[in-house]
């Protein structure tokens, strides 16, 4: 439920971002910015390098002028106000040190 756009306990506060009608739990969860620079690293230790790029540079392409975000919201390019993340940052500088892309 956490920041899930459809949860109704905290519709109000997404108000703006909701849709009409949004019933559905499944299918409007947060997106996480960190599942990016997690697969990045795993596929980087399973020897998948191009699979290893390609997630870093969706990691990458999260960075705010604020920071790396905590999230997104459910199918918006909009990030929660935890941003930013010190656990999202720290993954996404091991990330790009461990991956050598630039």
């Amino acid at each position: 439920k956490y920041y899930n756009l459809a949860d109704h306990a905290r519709k109000d506060e997404y108000k703006s971002l909701t849709h009409a009608g949004l019933t559905e739990m499944i299918g409007n969860e947060a997106e996480w910015s960190f599942g990016f620079t997690f697969a990045a690293l795993a596929y980087k230790q399973l020897e998948m390098h191009d699979l290893a790029e390609h997630y870093l540079n969706n990691a990458i392409s999260t960075i705010r002028e604020e920071g790396v975000p905590e999230l997104f919201y459910s199918k918006t390019n909009i990030p929660n106000d935890n941003n930013p993340l010190g656990w999202a940052t720290a993954m996404m500088i091991i990330a790009i040190d461990e991956i050598s892309i630039f």
